[in-house]
């Protein structure tokens, strides 16, 4: 899938924040370093590049909508005054949104890293070959 330019910034500036390098400085990226609400704008983001995933997200089509998303949907709806279940509403449906696009997200962040770390690698080649 093709994503925006805004999508592919937002994951840049995601994996930026929490790359950790060791003592080697090698890199490392761990997606479970990535809170859950910047997980939940990326999967908005894809959203709106792909509507179809909006809707698959959505809808019976992902995995976890009946065993996550319907029960919190039906409890909120019996008491939708209750703040609580309105909370748990709102946690579960984010829930099942981030599990549909796990492999999504990893895939992504999976392919920006490695273009990221090219292209660093190639703009430190390039400066170091300027200061020669």
């Amino acid at each position: 899938m093709n994503y925006s330019k805004v999508t592919t910034q937002f994951v840049d500036q995601l994996i930026s924040n929490y790359v950790h390098y060791d003592k080697y400085d090698i890199t490392h990226f761990y997606i479970t370093d990535v809170p859950d609400f910047d997980m939940d704008e990326l999967s908005a983001l894809i959203m709106i590049d792909n509507p179809d995933y909006a809707f698959e997200a959505t809808s019976i089509d992902n995995p976890f909508y009946e065993s996550i998303m319907q029960p919190a949907l039906i409890n909120y709806l019996s008491d939708s005054t209750n703040k609580d279940k309105e909370i748990d509403f709102n946690n579960n449906w984010k829930k099942g949104i981030r599990l549909y696009f796990e492999k999504t997200i990893s895939d992504l962040f999976d392919d920006r890293f490695s273009e990221i770390n090219v292209s660093t690698k190639y703009n430190y080649s390039s400066q170091e070959a300027c200061q020669w």
